[in-house]
């Protein structure tokens, strides 16, 4: 589930960099993270139902 989740705000090569550096355990501790990170980036953030590409469209 929060690998769906995730793929909507991150792109996936980060999603499997994260697989290939940090494993599957701590990678949760490591999304939050980066989630942390593109809220910077991209804030304000949008809301997941319309940050899913071409839902509104």
């Amino acid at each position: 589930m929060k690998r769906i989740l995730l793929s909507i705000t991150l792109p996936p090569s980060v999603l499997s960099r994260v697989d290939n550096e940090r494993g599957l355990i701590p990678r949760t501790r490591y999304i939050e993270s980066l989630i942390t990170y593109a809220m910077k980036e991209n804030a304000p953030m949008p809301k997941a139902s319309t940050a899913i590409p071409g839902a509104s469209s």
